[in-house]
């Protein structure tokens, strides 16, 4: 407690009522503060600590295959390096017009290939790629802990998404309380989409209720007061301020803040259970027991009593109330498929004179039985902006789309449909009715209840199954499956409803076995399928707290505060951010486009830059090898020219913007791959077949006793030159031929810096070889060719090593694209990803289209004419 804790709720205070149990003492001082429950991880916060710190590695750079690459371009180091000392230590002795040449400049000659080939600047390189998207990701509001995911992102196939507070505003909405024959429901209005207005919340809720239904609407939650203010869950804060009851205290509410009011003491909770899908409270009552919008008839009668007030689902509370409706499960379906949250309220007194009450010491089963219904709570919660466009897209895109949500089965079907997570025809995975040995315990079920149920069965049927039907999967089956079992229902479910947070885990887990994952989710329930998912994306709906600099400034909303100049959001323990990889400031799950858009992008980048350097890294092992023993050097000017060119190019190769649209194809994520692979032999067989036959032509024109000079000083002539021009050339082709683009990231033309540098530089070089301004051959140490036919030459050479390097390069790329394409074409037709084809719609899903469109015309033409 001294180490910064602090207490929320506490009921040992000094002007408590006798029946609340007394701190122990001894005299005058007290002997015990508190007991000591539970302490670190055996705690709830130490279990969400836990799974933040050791649920998952963190992710860094592909060490493995970076080791490959470059022990690849080791052996051309070592190649290169034999050929020298071969050189030195056998053929140059043997020379008699040549002094030999001594170890020590071998060694050095040695060294300088190795560093050379095998660039030091590698790991900065790619480091730069994946920086330079960190920044742009800022800017969307969008930050990351763990930079090398973003990669990782570029290789994502599986998206799910949390339902309320991801998928659907976390606001509720009361909508009124149904199942009691004597207070007649309100007409339910459906929640407000993305396209529509929000409505504002309701000024009070118009329905009048008994006493025992208003009681659990507002004494049966875990609301507090933080400074004046009511904090806890919005569906909790909702049901209050619809009754319009008031809470003057942690554990105090009453319906009237003046005298003659009910008043509700909150003696002990049972928080709620994810396992037990539910809560109780055992309140104090004292007051004349009136309802939300009930008059007092007849002499006023006071009441001083103990009750026990619960709420949860229907299937936790049903088998528990002594008075259930017989059309209760009836009721609940049809408010779960109109999309409405649904909770079941029921309430019992206890015996007995209240003031002698032992709230701690009866048990929880004492509590939570023999209980009496008091209605199904209904709230409704909009779509968010962006949800249902953000779902299209990456269904577009061959992405599959999963909903884990801990909400009823129903509820999250219809959202699944309302956001077009899925086309309709809902199979529920439920426990078979009289379960036998020769067939599974389990079926699938209609949720309209419109055929027979099929039995459970993995593989092919499962398979062909969901092509046709859209498959949803409570928590309660879900613990029923194996291993197994469950790898399979994960790769074929498009709906989890009602799972615990050990589920969600146990469920991205699953799909991370055949897929690349990234989860979307935006409360403490959701942190261990975050931290295990490939890509974990946690929305910032928690309140953001202001620095004193922007108090000082006057009031904001939160809005405001969200949006104030790309300052990171300070947030608290338990908040989903501090266990996500990335953290979008703002509650759309549009952001995931952005992520998946910048990790392909970013994943491209990589690539080109593996080839590049790969590129570079050969061709100089061949130039300081070969070309040096001939006696070619370059100056300082050209080498610090050169060298200044590659650098700029590949900072502004990195800084390339991800394509506005997502591909249905996959990007390459290996250099191994074989398009990499062979892109990479072709244009290395281009340029040193360039780069020999230049060196050839230009030796023809030394003179007869023509001395190589290994260690004297750079003298422009034409073998010089050449080489230059043409090594020059290259590096300009290397950036020219793998740059990517479509479809993963934009052309070259919106890469404006890139494309202007590159056309420079392939201009200087074409008016180098063709001499047309001969100063600028001058100022480059250049010498000019001696006859018209070697310029012309010259000139053809460098053309046709950009030219054909580029087209082959290209021609390689277009045909992997479009093989990836077809590849994504038929795995999306294997596991029934995408949207339908107009011509593979079934009759009745045409009709039902036909009548939407038909009943949207309609509303169309009557609004026009009103």
């Amino acid at each position: 407690v001294c180490a910064g804790t602090n207490i929320m709720m506490h009921q040992n205070s000094e002007k408590a009522n006798k029946h609340l149990k007394k701190v122990p003492v001894v005299g005058s001082a007290p002997v015990a503060v508190g007991y000591v429950l539970r302490t670190g991880f055996d705690t709830t916060q130490g279990k969400l600590c836990r799974t933040i710190l050791f649920s998952a590695d963190r992710v860094t750079v592909q060490s493995r295959e970076a080791l490959y690459f470059i022990l690849i371009l080791l052996v051309f180091a070592v190649f290169a390096c034999v050929y020298v000392l071969y050189d030195g230590l056998v053929v140059a002795p043997t020379r008699v017009d040549e002094a030999p040449r001594s170890t020590f400049k071998l060694i050095l000659a040695v060294s300088h290939i190795i560093t050379s080939v095998v660039p030091p600047e590698f790991p900065i390189m790619l480091s730069l790629a994946v920086n330079l998207s960190l920044v742009a990701l800022v800017q969307k509001r969008i930050f990351c802990t763990e930079p090398f995911r973003v990669p990782l992102a570029g290789r994502i196939q599986t998206c799910c998404f949390d339902k309320t507070g991801t998928l659907t505003s976390d606001s509720m909405e009361v909508g009124g309380v149904h199942g009691l024959p004597d207070y007649a429901a309100p007409p339910l209005a459906p929640a407000a989409d993305e396209k529509e207005e929000a409505r504002g919340p309701l000024p009070a809720l118009e329905q009048r209720l008994p006493f025992l239904a208003t009681s659990v609407m507002t004494a049966c939650s875990g609301l507090t007061l933080v400074e004046g203010a009511i904090v806890g869950d919005p569906l909790e804060k909702a049901a209050l301020e619809a009754v319009r009851w008031a809470m003057i205290g942690p554990d105090l509410l009453t319906s009237k803040l003046s005298k003659g009011g009910d008043r509700l003491h909150v003696l002990r909770r049972y928080p709620f259970a994810s396992e037990l899908q539910r809560m109780a409270v055992i309140v104090r009552h004292q007051g004349p027991a009136l309802g939300h919008l009930e008059e007092p008839t007849g002499a006023r009668k006071d009441f001083d009593r103990i009750l026990g007030l619960v709420k949860g689902s229907c299937d936790a509370l049903k088998p528990r109330l002594v008075d259930a409706p017989s059309d209760l499960d009836g009721l609940q379906d049809q408010l779960t498929k109109s999309g409405f949250r649904v909770l079941c309220l029921a309430a019992k007194e206890f015996p007995g004179d209240a003031a002698k009450f032992d709230a701690e010491g009866i048990a929880r089963e004492k509590v939570e039985c023999d209980l009496q219904f008091c209605g199904l709570l209904v709230l409704r919660n909009s779509v968010k902006p962006n949800t249902s466009s953000t779902i299209r897209q990456l269904r577009k895109s061959y992405h599959r789309v999963v909903m884990i949500t801990g909400d009823h089965p129903l509820t999250a079907c219809q959202v699944a449909t309302n956001v077009s997570m899925a086309d309709g025809r809902f199979l529920v995975l439920e426990t078979a009715d009289a379960p036998t040995s020769d067939l599974p315990p389990l079926e699938w079920r209609s949720w309209d209840h419109g055929h027979q149920p099929i039995p459970f069965a993995t593989g092919k049927q499962l398979r062909e199954l969901a092509k046709t039907h859209t498959l949803c999967v409570p928590g309660a089956s879900l613990a029923k499956l194996g291993e197994a079992e469950l790898a399979e229902v994960a790769e074929a479910a498009t709906v989890f409803a009602r799972v615990s947070p050990q589920q969600k885990e146990q469920v991205v887990l699953a799909l991370n076995r055949r897929s690349h994952t990234v989860m979307v989710g935006d409360g403490t329930n959701d942190v261990g399928a975050l931290k295990h998912a490939h890509v974990g994306v946690s929305l910032m709906t928690t309140t953001v707290i202001a620095s004193p600099m922007l108090s000082r400034k006057g009031p904001q909303t939160a809005g405001q505060a969200l949006a104030d100049n790309g300052q990171a959001p300070i947030v608290r323990l338990g908040d989903a951010s501090i266990a996500s990889p990335f953290t979008y400031k703002g509650d759309s799950i549009k952001c995931s486009l952005q992520v998946l858009r910048s990790g392909r992008a970013t994943l491209c980048s990589v690539l080109m830059m593996y080839k590049i350097m790969g590129l570079n890294s050969i061709m100089s092992a061949f130039a300081m090898s070969a070309l040096t023993l001939d006696g070619v050097k370059l100056g300082d000017g050209q080498t610090a020219a050169e060298s200044l060119f590659t650098s700029m190019c590949f900072f502004l190769v990195s800084r390339s913007a991800p394509a506005k649209q997502l591909a249905k194809q996959q990007p390459i994520s290996s250099v191994f791959a074989l398009p990499v692979m062979t892109t990479l032999a072709c244009q290395l067989v281009i340029h040193l077949s360039v780069l020999f036959y230049g060196w050839q032509l230009a030796n023809e024109f030394r003179s007869k006793d023509f001395k190589r000079d290994l260690e004297g000083e750079f003298e422009p002539n034409l073998t010089n030159s050449v080489v230059f021009v043409l090594m020059a050339a290259m590096h300009a082709s290397s950036f020219l031929a793998n740059y990517d683009g479509h479809p993963f990231m934009q052309p070259l033309s919106a890469n404006k810096p890139l494309m202007y540098s590159l056309m420079v530089f392939v201009t200087v070089i074409l008016a180098c070889a063709s001499e047309a301004v001969p100063e600028l051959n001058e100022s480059l140490s250049l010498v000019l060719s001696p006859n018209e036919d070697f310029r012309q030459k010259m000139l053809m050479l460098v053309i046709a090593d950009i030219g054909i390097s580029v087209v082959v390069s290209r021609a390689i790329n277009t045909l992997a694209v479009y093989l990836r394409g077809q590849a994504a074409e038929r795995r999306a037709k294997e596991l029934g990803l995408g949207f339908p084809d107009a011509d593979q719609e079934t009759p009745k899903v045409k009709k039902e289209k036909k009548s939407k469109e038909s009943k949207s015309s309609k509303s169309s033409k009557t609004a026009a004419a009103s």
